[in-house]
């Protein structure tokens, strides 16, 4: 069972399936989109079709990871698709920390 408490004094924890978060420190949550595509450089639309990244997608990917370096992140999520795939890689790699893959991150209509 999926379970979310308001922000209020009492309510210090969220509680999803697999994990507990104390809430009384600051959290950050940072969303990112994947580095520019073959597709996105040639104006088509993806969906759930995978494109590669584009050399200025992998340098975006590399940019933030060297970005994110010296900051404390705790979880990488990222959508399944090959473009997220391949974008959250260097990130993981620079941070030392796995990447938790999720269709549910994926486009919608």
């Amino acid at each position: 069972m999926n379970e979310f408490r308001d922000s209020t004094p009492s309510s210090n924890t969220v509680n999803r399936a697999d994990c507990t978060t104390d809430c009384t420190t600051d959290c950050t949550i940072l969303l990112i989109r994947h580095g520019e595509t073959v597709w996105n450089h040639a104006g088509r639309v993806q969906g759930w079709q995978d494109s590669p990244l584009t050399e200025t997608g992998v340098a975006q990917a590399q940019a933030l990871a060297e970005r994110f370096a010296s900051d404390r992140v705790e979880r990488l999520v990222s959508s399944d698709l090959g473009r997220a795939r391949e974008t959250a890689a260097p990130i993981a790699g620079r941070l030392g920390i796995a990447i938790e893959f999720d269709a549910g991150l994926r486009e919608r209509n």
